[in-house]
């Protein structure tokens, strides 16, 4: 195969460009120090596995720009770029996905590190499927995607290792047509001390919710051990009155400044000392803030005025014509 070859003879600093067209492709491992830059390129799965794959002892500085992947859906919790490397230093690292379109299957990683996933579209990922899945991630942002009509916008688990979890940015995502969370980001059980530090999630604007599951909620930043956890300035909005539309949980984690609209309960706290400060939380089914029982947890300063028959936000969606193919071009 044309594209399997050129992988192979690349060196390091090479950049493979796909032409316009229609590529169907099987699991491809990609090749680091190289740029895989597609030119209205389709890519398309030949089977549920990936299309891009990572060798966890030879997968660095490597950069995905503007291409369409359509993955087949049979199993949409399996991401059409899998991204599987081990907790040594420099597996898997220095990534960079951006300006892509990802249509019925996500992205998935293992142990992913200072990577930025950044600019994309993830659209019509079928239920039990997120835009992005993995665990253990570090020293990463994820930022300016959109996630549409998907079953999880983001679900990320923290916490098998030492080391993992540090400085990730989830800032200024769009969702729309979820059904169950916008954005998870959970430790594990038991917790373990420090499996995150110093994670933000800023600026993310989600609104309107699809089939909505028993357990929606809007952003949950949930690592019981983490800390330096902040969720700031962020939106969420449904008209389900059910769910919760912030939990945290953390050494001191911090919600400020969030708006939150139309959930059952608005922003909940789990662990000793967060805090639940200046944000707007409104039209809540049962309560605006809950302390889950906990009398460690500050609130206050919160606006929690009704807002009666108030339109739904709805963030901005640049659409997209990454996937639309041409009569002419198939390869």
């Amino acid at each position: 195969m044309a594209v399997r070859s050129a992988i192979i003879a690349s060196a390091f600093g090479d950049v493979i460009i796909f032409s316009p067209g229609l590529f169907h492709l099987g699991e491809i491992a990609l090749k680091s120090g190289v740029t895989f830059q597609g030119e209205n390129a389709i890519l398309s799965a030949t089977s549920s596995s990936p299309i891009f794959t990572a060798d966890p002892n030879d997968s660095h500085d490597i950069r995905i720009d503007s291409f369409c992947f359509l993955g087949n859906g049979a199993n949409p919790m399996r991401g059409v770029i899998r991204l599987f490397g081990n907790a040594s230093p420099d597996s898997v690292s220095n990534i960079e996905i951006s300006n892509s379109t990802f249509r019925h299957n996500g992205l998935t990683f293992n142990f992913l590190k200072r990577a930025r996933i950044s600019g994309n579209r993830f659209e019509d990922v079928a239920a039990g499927g997120s835009g992005v899945y993995g665990y253990n991630l570090d020293n990463s942002s994820i930022d300016h995607n959109v996630f549409k009509n998907v079953y999880q916008g983001m679900s990320i688990v923290l916490g098998d290792v030492e080391n993992q979890g540090r400085n990730i940015i989830v800032s200024d995502n769009v969702g729309l047509g979820i059904s169950r969370m916008g954005i998870e980001i959970q430790g594990k059980a038991p917790p373990r001390p420090g499996e995150s530090r110093n994670l933000l999630v800023q600026g993310n604007r989600f609104s309107t919710w699809n089939n909505p599951a028993a357990d929606t909620i809007g952003y949950s930043i949930v690592t019981d051990g983490g800390v330096g956890t902040k969720v700031i300035g962020n939106y969420v909005q449904t008209t389900l009155r059910t769910g919760i539309g912030i939990e945290i949980s953390g050494e001191s984690a911090i919600a400020e400044r969030n708006y939150v609209d139309g959930f059952e309960v608005g922003i909940t706290a789990y662990s000793a000392g967060d805090v639940i400060t200046g944000n707007t939380i409104i039209n809540s089914a049962h309560r605006s803030a809950s302390t889950f029982g906990r009398s460690d947890v500050t609130v206050s300063n919160n606006n929690t005025v009704k807002v009666e028959n108030q339109a739904p936000f709805e963030p901005d969606d640049p659409g997209d014509r990454r996937c639309i193919i041409q009569p002419s071009e198939h390869h």
